[in-house]
């Protein structure tokens, strides 16, 4: 180490060569410079001279189509061509691509670290004229064979993937360039049928970004494209979260997209609509319309949309899935929970609440794998509003035990701090001249904590606990 090197730079400096070699780049400023700005000439030129010999070059296994050692020019692994494919389309630019095909067509096809093409490349910038130049180069450098099949390789180019599995009508969808998809799909129909590597179709990005003119731009060209998504959901998935019209163009064109779940989850697209507070009534109406057995199907926890809806507190989802199907209020999850369980566990009620009637009233009473009412649940995490609700339900009983014997009240108890002991004579006074007590549940709610919900329970009058209260 040099008197005038820190060991920081030292440090850097082994980093960056590393770097260099992981990639197989060297720096070649002038070469990228000519490419950034167009200059056909100077690419000629720097092209035709010959490079330095690499002190190492040992290549054990290359894989076809990768840039070999010493043609990237930059730190991402790309070839002078993916540069000058982004870089612009006018005519300067284009000669450039076409000046650097004469020296090196198997640029062409080359794919930098993330496994782009310069097809891809130009389609990300938004570049029409060079995808259209690239495309009419690609046809005679993979026809060389003599046999008319410029047109098969064409389309093998245009189905090139990059490592998330995506073309370049990926690109083109992303950036909404209804020219673009529209020159790519005429090379290729079938291009939106490429099955991505547990990737996002065309049509399931189109969906998803809420470019429903490309959607069914897409679909009109071929009406056998993939609906794929992520992790195997749909573009139906990805619909429900946007808008009715959506939904109801994608079932319209595929109605069998109902029954598939997301493989890590188990979630149908009415899972999600459920859960999603732009998906109003009318989506879950489209669903439970195409298929009125998805509201019965469970996702790999064992939870109903309807549970989902009461986790995300989403009354209007809810009151739409009740009034679509009714029986489903009675679905359980693993934990025999309905879906009043679980809302107040998620302690998501107001909406939950809202939803309920005494058409449903009876699940109050309805009891989870470990005898646990609603009204138990609502005292162990101290959730007052839907205590006051329940208890003033008629049809809720409020004496119902638990597998351990308890009441709702011996869990008041069971979770009354010590020093709130004090207050146990006034509570027995309470329960004994009720009536005497002019104050409304409102004007309770001032009060804090546990003690809310033991005199809640006080107040309702004779409950029978197994603890007492003196």
């Amino acid at each position: 180490m040099s008197a005038t090197t820190t060991p920081h730079q030292e440090e850097l400096q082994k980093t960056q060569m590393q770097s260099k070699r992981d990639v197989g780049f060297e720096p070649r400023p002038e070469l990228l410079m000519a490419a950034r700005r167009g200059d056909w000439q100077q690419l000629e030129r720097l092209l035709a001279t010959p490079q330095p010999v690499r002190d190492v070059v040992v290549d054990i296994e290359i894989e076809e189509d990768v840039l070999t050692s010493g043609e990237a020019v930059t730190m991402a692994g790309d070839s002078v061509l993916h540069v000058v494919a982004s870089s612009g389309d006018g005519e300067e630019i284009l000669k450039s691509a076409t000046a650097i095909h004469g020296k090196s067509s198997h640029l062409l096809f080359a794919r930098n670290k993330k496994g782009d093409t310069p097809l891809h490349c130009a389609a990300r910038a938004g570049r029409g004229r060079m995808v259209t130049h690239l495309l009419a180069l690609a046809t005679p450098a993979r026809a060389e064979n003599g046999h008319n099949d410029g047109g098969k390789k064409v389309k093998e180019f245009l189905r090139m993937q990059n490592k998330r599995g995506e073309t370049a009508l990926h690109e083109a969808v992303r950036l909404g360039d209804k020219d673009m998809v529209d020159r790519l799909m005429a090379e290729d129909p079938e291009l939106a049928r490429v099955p991505p590597a547990d990737g996002a179709s065309p049509l399931y990005l189109a969906v998803s970004l809420g470019h429903d003119d490309i959607a069914r731009q897409l679909h009109e060209k071929d009406n056998a494209l993939s609906f794929c998504g992520p992790d195997g959901r749909t573009a139906l998935h990805a619909a429900v979260l946007k808008s009715k019209e959506t939904t109801k163009m994608l079932l319209e064109w595929n109605k069998d997209l109902i029954k598939q779940a997301e493989r890590s989850t188990g979630s149908t697209a009415l899972h999600f609509a459920a859960s999603s507070e732009r998906a109003a009534g009318p989506i879950i109406s489209l669903l439970l319309a195409a298929g009125p057995s998805l509201a019965y199907q469970p996702d790999n926890n064992g939870s109903f949309p309807i549970h989902v809806a009461a986790i995300a507190d989403r009354g209007n989802a809810l009151y739409t899935l009740l009034h679509g199907c009714h029986d489903c209020a009675e679905l359980r999850d693993a934990k025999g929970g309905t879906f009043l369980h679980v809302a107040v566990v998620e302690e998501s009620s107001w909406g939950v609440i809202e939803a309920l009637n005494d058409d449903v009233s009876f699940i109050g009473n309805m009891q989870d794998n470990d005898g646990n009412t609603a009204l138990h649940l609502a005292v162990q995490v101290g959730n007052q509003y839907i205590c006051n609700k329940l208890m003033v339900n008629r049809l809720v009983k409020l004496n119902l035990t638990n597998n351990k014997g308890q009441t709702p009240l011996d869990l008041s108890w069971d979770m009354l701090p010590i020093y709130y002991g004090s207050v146990s004579n006034q509570l027995f006074f309470l329960k004994c001249t009720p009536q005497i007590f002019c104050c409304s549940m409102k004007e309770l709610g001032y009060m804090i904590g546990y003690e809310m919900s033991v005199l809640h329970l006080v107040l309702a009058g004779g409950i029978p606990s197994t603890k007492g209260c003196a």
